[in-house]
């Protein structure tokens, strides 16, 4: 939580939006079946995607959701800068201050253009921040992708709402292969993911998945029965006098620990670990002692590093290819900087388990479902996504592209599309280094193992493409795509945001159906997400927390009197010291019986007494 005597960021505004997520009211999400994609298939989870406005699409949520989603990825407007009518970012929240009403609707222009654009951009993030952390479970984290336009704002505003014993780490991005030599200072070639928890002792981060670039280093030249292994330096960077002693390798050749070191074990360690074969001195028994690392016994993947490199999750020349690859016959799409999904899986691998719930709130293209379901696919998980996108346009003609960009992607990645082109995947990549090239034995068996593996992708794919890059051997396998590529499966609901509880005239929205009317109730009474309800019955129960019972009269006919509270045994329920909450749309007690009944009876009138609970 938020430390309200620590270091604090103030701008102009903050005590309007503070405490603005509070005054959002709770709209409808209304499902639109024909823009849906609902299989009967085992790959098939309750995916989302919402159109609307993020910052009440997440309030929106809340009731169904909250304390709910283990991982949030957001990639919000970097904040560059754009003149009116030529796209970027538009402030769209109705906050109450005369000040910020002059920002509605209006492109936040660049720097030296617009000198309130970072109290803008703070003003837009902080609330949105603010409904993400109440989302967000007690093990989860959040993700933001941003450059150094904003990346110490957020920071700042970070560490109020999250606390800053919860900040992770800051991973540096490479977005770009090629430097831009038109650049007037330095040409930036990164962006930056930060990472906090919501509470950082709980959350556990995932390892990343060996690969075989990972696995080719290790090799059995001995034939070991233990499988393939590695040999590590013996020595210790500690200086014990008591682990200096020669050993003596099989050649009769006496070594001695590194001048200013000592050996890593004992003398009596060093003697189990040779009994185990566990030491290598070399295929000739003459080299410097290496202790053996057996692939089967180290831990099961790789702890993830702060410098993630477009080879290893892609760069925006990649994310743009796939876009054209899936949208292949548009001539332009509206996002500029898309991310690949390669880095998305890794985020979304890293940090959740096979079932849990990905929530971006930016979702633009898309990429972050398009990733789900394709972890989904590789490793037989049921991840559920949650994605959010406004309209969006250029030269102030807005367009939905939530249908026509982000459902439409998940609605053909899941299907399988239309692609002419390449369908490339790596099948093989080595490392080499000198001591290898030198070592004839260990060479001719690196060429057969690379000569099965090119036999085997010529008869698996159309082409073989081979490449060394920085020291490592790569092969992919190429198929030509003439027809269509194969979809992932899955489906998703795609859902609209359709007015308030209440509707112009102060009455219940008659799109909102009773279950969903009692599952705002009960989340805002307990604030818990209320995913599942209990089913109606005659007795109008919807929960209970505690020691507190909550009924929902959603029959007019039906009036809170004596005849229901007979009904629900309320005189036994007061003899147990059992509170009762009853919602409804008229009663027949009078004020005075309500008062006497108030240490176990409360009445809430339907609809003006749901103002008293929430913001509506």
């Amino acid at each position: 939580m938020s430390n309200p005597v620590g270091l604090q960021l103030l701008w102009n505004g903050k005590d309007k939006i503070i405490n603005h997520h509070n005054e959002v009211p709770f709209k409808i999400l209304r499902g639109v079946p024909r823009k849906s994609l609902q299989k009967n298939d085992r790959n098939s989870t309750d995916n989302i995607v919402i159109r609307g406005d993020n910052l009440e699409g997440l309030k929106a949520l809340n009731p169904y959701f909250y304390n709910s989603v283990k991982l949030v990825f957001i990639d919000p407007p970097y904040n560059k800068g754009a003149k009116q009518g030529d796209g970027g970012w538009i402030y769209s929240d109705r906050v109450d201050s005369p000040e910020i009403k002059k920002w509605f609707n209006r492109v936040v222009g660049a720097e030296h253009e617009d000198y309130s654009r970072h109290t803008k951009w703070l003003c837009m993030m902080y609330p949105r921040l603010k409904l993400l952390h109440e989302l967000l479970k007690d093990d989860g984290a959040i993700f933001i992708t941003l450059d150094d336009k904003e990346i110490h704002h957020l920071r700042g505003i970070l560490d109020e709402i999250f606390g800053a014993e919860n900040f992770v780490t800051t991973i540096i991005w490479q977005k770009k292969f090629s430097p831009q030599n038109d650049a007037k200072y330095f040409s930036d070639m990164h962006d930056y993911i930060v990472v906090y928890a919501k509470n950082k002792p709980l959350w556990k981060r995932n390892l990343l998945l060996r690969g075989e670039l990972e696995n080719s280093r290790y090799t059995n030249p001995d034939n070991d029965p233990r499988g393939i292994w590695t040999s590590s330096d013996l020595t210790a960077k500690r200086m014990t006098p008591k682990d200096v002693y020669p050993i003596k390798a099989p050649s009769e050749k006496t070594y001695w620990p590194t001048k200013g070191r000592s050996w890593g074990v004992s003398k009596k360690e060093f003697a189990r670990l040779v009994k185990d074969n566990r030491i290598w001195f070399g295929d000739k028994g003459n080299n410097m002692p290496r202790r053996k690392r057996f692939l089967s016994e180290v831990q099961e993947g790789k702890v993830p590093v702060t410098l993630w490199l477009r080879e290893d999750v892609g760069d925006n020349q990649e994310a743009k290819r796939e876009i054209k690859e899936i949208f292949y016959k548009e001539k332009e799409m509206p996002f500029s900087t898309p991310k690949p999904t390669r880095l998305l899986k890794r985020i979304i691998q890293i940090s959740t388990d096979k079932k849990d719930i990905i929530l971006d709130s930016f979702a633009g293209s898309g990429t972050t479902g398009h990733a789900a379901l394709e972890l989904n696919r590789d490793d037989g998980g049921r991840r559920r996504f949650i994605l959010v996108q406004m309209d969006e346009g250029k030269k102030g003609e807005k367009v939905n592209i939530c249908d026509t960009v982000t459902a439409e992607r998940m609605r053909r990645v899941i299907k399988g599309y239309n692609f002419e082109g390449k369908d490339k995947k790596l099948v093989y990549e080595r490392a080499l280094d000198f001591k290898m090239l030198l070592d004839h034995a260990k060479m001719s068996g690196i060429i057969n193992e690379l000569q099965e593996k090119l036999d085997k992708a010529n008869e698996e794919f159309d082409s073989v493409e081979r490449k060394i890059e920085k020291n490592v051997i790569k092969i992919w396998g190429v198929n030509k795509i003439k027809e269509k590529k194969e979809g992932l499966g899955g489906s998703f609901k795609y859902y609209e945001l359709n007015g308030t509880l209440k509707d112009e005239k102060g009455f219940i929205n008659s799109l909102l159906s009773k279950e969903d009317l009692a599952k705002f109730i009960m989340f805002a009474e307990t604030k818990e997400s209320q995913t599942t309800l209990r089913k109606f019955n005659g007795d109008f129960k919807i929960g209970e927390r505690n020691n507190v019972i909550f009924y929902f009269i959603h029959d007019k006919k039906v009036m809170l009197d004596n005849k229901f509270l007979d009904r629900i045994g309320y005189e036994k329920l007061m003899s147990e010291g059992r509170f009762v909450v009853v919602y409804a749309y008229s009663t027949l007690l009078d004020d005075e019986y309500l008062e006497e009944n108030r240490e176990n009876l409360r009445f809430m009138q339907i609809p003006n007494d749901l103002g008293k609970i929430a913001k509506i």
